[in-house]
């Protein structure tokens, strides 16, 4: 289940704040130190989302809107379950609910977001996302970023426009056959 993150600001402080000097986190954080959880009161400019599972928080789902141009920026997704496949399952369902939503509920243009490459678990995982939904890789940055570890890491530029997103989703959908009775009477 998506809702809206400030409805769970304590708890979720107390989340990232868990993962400030877990190294499996530092790809999540970009850079050599870690920011306290910032929630804004409104979603002017920032859509901040939790995947629950009951009164279970599983992530954290955060996005900037530029008005301007409709489209989405500063895409951040954190699971605090990463040792649960079961509620990193619905994780993962719940950030596919959520391009959904950017695309068909908010009626936006276009997601662009970054990675860390090297050995980030989850640029696998994004670059099937991407595919699936038909965007692509924009481009590479060399050692564009130092984190936690204070190595400097390459990152991958993505997109994923609206018109591709839809054309995705209704290739995927099944073909409708029409089911004949050869019974003999």
């Amino acid at each position: 289940m998506i809702d809206v993150a400030q409805k769970y600001s304590e708890e979720l402080e107390k989340l990232f704040y868990n993962t400030w000097y877990d190294m499996r986190y530092k790809f999540y954080h970009n850079h050599v130190y870690c920011n306290k959880l910032k929630l804004d009161d409104d979603n002017w400019k920032y859509n901040d989302f939790v995947s629950m599972y009951g009164d279970i928080i599983i992530g954290h789902i955060s996005y900037s809107i530029d008005r301007t141009t409709d489209s989405v920026t500063n895409l951040g997704l954190i699971n605090f379950r990463l040792d649960d496949k079961a509620l990193s399952a619905i994780f993962a369902k719940d950030i596919i609910r959520i391009f959904r939503d950017i695309f068909e509920k908010f009626n936006l243009e276009k997601i662009q977001f970054r990675a860390i490459m090297g050995d980030n678990p989850s640029l696998v995982k994004y670059r099937k996302l991407v595919k699936k939904f038909g965007g692509r890789v924009v481009g590479y940055f060399r050692e564009d970023t130092r984190l936690m570890d204070n190595k400097l890491y390459d990152t991958e530029l993505y997109e994923i426009f609206k018109k591709d997103f839809v054309n995705s989703i209704e290739d995927r959908k099944p073909t409708q056959y029409k089911v004949s009775s050869n019974r003999s009477k």
